[in-house]
């Protein structure tokens, strides 16, 4: 029914991006499924091995709250751009501005009085 639609040679190349699609996610949805396993779950490893066990509550509380205090600021910054400057603009605006967020900080919390993360030999 599809090929009497459509002429034979974009079902052919309509065909062939469907298959290369399908491959590149076999291949490429493990890898990024492996990298996001191990960013999501890094920093509660880092808190555990770090962080006296009296505090870590207070931390982790402290964490979650500027996180999800963060996200309405963040979706009115994110839509009062879109309106003024446009959805591509804004989208590329923070493409670009994006790797800024894998820069580490120059505070350094202290570690004193804390556990050392255990080494693997």
């Amino acid at each position: 029914m599809v090929a009497a639609i459509v002429e034979p040679p974009a079902y052919v190349d309509a065909n062939s991006l469907i298959h290369g699609s399908r491959g590149l996610s076999f291949v490429g949805g493990q890898s990024l499924g492996g990298i996001l396993v191990q960013v999501a779950t890094a920093p509660g490893a880092i808190l555990t091995a770090t962080v006296p066990d009296v505090l870590r509550a207070r931390v982790s509380g402290a964490c979650s709250t500027i996180n999800y205090g963060l996200r309405p600021a963040g979706a009115i910054a994110g839509g009062t751009l879109g309106a003024t400057l446009g959805l591509r603009s804004t989208q590329e605006m923070v493409a670009a501005t994006l790797p800024a967020g894998a820069v580490p900080g120059g505070a350094q919390p202290e570690t004193s009085g804390t556990k050392s993360v255990p080494t693997i030999s």
